[in-house]
């Protein structure tokens, strides 16, 4: 049988994700993330480059969340950007084809996108629906990028404070109005 103990990982090849980056963005692929993400599907790209930049540089840290945390922020947008800007209404009647396609020209969120909305919409609202992919939306993005409420605090405090002083004419008008 296999001995999976001897199993390593490869080197980490930047140059060789980057590569399938562009395969999967401008080659055959693109066309079914349209189809599946529509508007988040401009985000993709950024999202794989966040993943590359996780994976390359762990050095050893347990990173599986925020990898998957990256994954995630582009169906979060395309399902947001189909609740704000989406020129198509799923209709469950006509089936899956309708948003796959208005996925692929950019008129709604794709298959996920769009059933995410729909799905959301249909529980909480349209108001409601917007609200809770924002927050989740902030939720991923600080994973994703390792970023704390208690780091965002710590750097708020360590900031350098600028005291502003007032000038000696502070008190006229700047305009004299007649």
């Amino acid at each position: 049988g296999l001995n999976y103990s001897n199993l390593a990982a490869a080197k980490f090849d930047f140059n060789a994700s980057i590569l399938v980056l562009v395969f999967v963005v401008l080659g055959g692929l693109g066309n079914i993330f349209k189809g599946c993400l529509g508007y988040g599907f401009w985000v993709l790209a950024f999202a794989f480059i966040l993943v590359a930049v996780i994976q390359g540089f762990h050095r050893g840290r347990p990173v599986a969340w925020r990898t998957t945390a990256a994954l995630i922020l582009p169906i979060i947008i395309s399902a947001l950007c189909d609740l704000l800007f989406g020129k198509l209404e799923f209709v469950p009647a006509d089936g899956l084809e309708n948003i796959y396609v208005g996925g692929q020209t950019m008129i709604c969120g794709g298959v996920i996108g769009g059933l995410l909305s729909y799905v959301c919409k249909l529980a909480l609202g349209a108001f409601g629906s917007t609200v809770i992919l924002f927050i989740l939306l902030v939720i991923f993005l600080m994973a994703a990028l390792n970023v704390t409420p208690k780091k965002i605090k710590q750097w708020s405090s360590e900031r350098e404070k600028t005291e502003y002083e007032l000038e000696p004419d502070a008190d006229k008008p700047l305009v004299n109005i007649p």
